[in-house]
């Protein structure tokens, strides 16, 4: 028995790694083509494999109040598979009362967040973080927050530009760096989707 689980299990990781390549136009815009993002999509592919392996592709059951993903039944899930990810960088406190450049002051958290995807739609974020210095599945839910982050970048996926994902704890913010080859970095709040602030006007968010 534990053989067959095993094979699953293994088989389910296949199959995430092969649908994963189905990439949505905008995963191409956050800098994630290096082998510590690789490594940590295995960790969130291997984690999403062991979830699936539980549920049935017969199992039409609804899901309970308060579930982490977007679907309607169990079965639904069952075809989920890992994104892109994407680094949570922040702006430290002496950071935003500085008078360098707002993308200078930005510093990794060291947190990871990967969509979870069904299809091309997104149903989750699952957040992996450093524990006892392995990095590990955290989280997982806040499907509202994947969509909002999808539309935002979709906007801008047939551009040259990179992101990175900013949340500015201080501020209760969480904001886009939109950076291009010719110009200083925009950002763009998810409280405000569509308006882009210059560097400079980032720091009038805070309360």
């Amino acid at each position: 028995m534990a053989r067959s689980g095993n094979f699953v299990l293994v088989m389910l990781l296949v199959a995430c790694a092969i649908r994963v390549q189905a990439q949505v136009p905008s995963a191409k815009l956050w800098s994630n083509g290096t082998a510590k993002a690789a490594e940590y999509r295995a960790v969130a592919q291997a984690d999403l494999a062991r979830r699936l392996a539980t549920l049935s592709d017969a199992d039409e059951r609804p899901v309970p109040s308060g579930f982490p993903y977007d679907v309607q039944t169990l079965r639904e899930l069952r075809t989920a598979t890992i994104g892109y990810g994407f680094e949570v960088f922040t702006l430290p406190p002496a950071a935003l009362k500085s008078e360098q450049p707002v993308e200078q002051g930005v510093v990794s958290t060291g947190t990871w967040r990967f969509m979870v995807m069904v299809g091309s739609r997104p149903v989750a974020l699952m957040t992996l973080a450093s524990m006892s210095g392995e990095m590990r599945v955290v989280e997982v839910g806040a499907a509202k927050l994947a969509k909002l982050i999808e539309a935002m970048a979709s906007r801008h996926a047939n551009s040259a530009d990179r992101l990175r994902f900013i949340r500015v704890y201080e501020a209760h913010q969480d904001i886009l760096e939109v950076a291009t080859s010719d110009a200083p970095p925009r950002y763009e709040r998810l409280a405000s989707p569509g308006v882009l602030l210059e560097g400079k006007d980032v720091r009038t968010l805070l309360p």
